[in-house]
């Protein structure tokens, strides 16, 4: 709440606080936080190996913090850049559905980076990540739609 301002005002220095409760009972959306206000120096330093840390113990069981385990090794940041875990990370995160791992896997297969080229496993996960977004949105307007019209009063 207070890392995002959700129902008060923004406040790192008293998310950092909650966080660090939390993550001494391994919560881990508490630590893939913890870590992303690390790895852009959200009220810390930045401290990249920190982040990389934080976001491998929440990816146990968080599909986001696994995608940023990805990002991590993707972009270098915290661990030495290896584009082939990168593409083992996005892939463990988009096999639970996490979307943006899923567009991940689309690109790397794509163009061949840490992973075959293979442009039959590209329109796969394409196919996958562009249902699922579809859908959502879908969802979003029709309810926006239920909200709005006048054949709903």
């Amino acid at each position: 709440m207070y890392h995002f301002g959700r129902g008060q005002q923004r406040d790192f220095t008293e998310a950092i606080k909650w966080y660090e409760m939390a993550v001494k009972a391994d919560y881990a959306p508490a630590l893939n936080n913890l870590a992303t206000m690390y790895r852009f120096g959200q009220g810390v330093k930045i401290d990249y190996e920190r982040a990389f840390e934080l976001y491998k113990k929440a990816a146990r069981e968080h599909s986001l913090a696994k995608y940023n385990v990805g990002e991590m090794y993707s972009k270098g940041q915290g661990v030495e850049k290896n584009p082939r875990q990168a593409a083992v990370w996005y892939y463990k995160s988009a096999k639970e559905s996490f979307v943006k791992a899923q567009y991940k896997l689309w690109v790397l297969y794509e163009e061949g980076t840490g992973c075959p080229l293979d442009l039959s496993r590209a329109k796969s996960w394409y196919e996958v990540a562009a249902k699922k977004v579809i859908k959502r949105r879908s969802l979003h307007s029709s309810d926006s739609i239920k909200k709005n019209s006048f054949l709903s009063r």
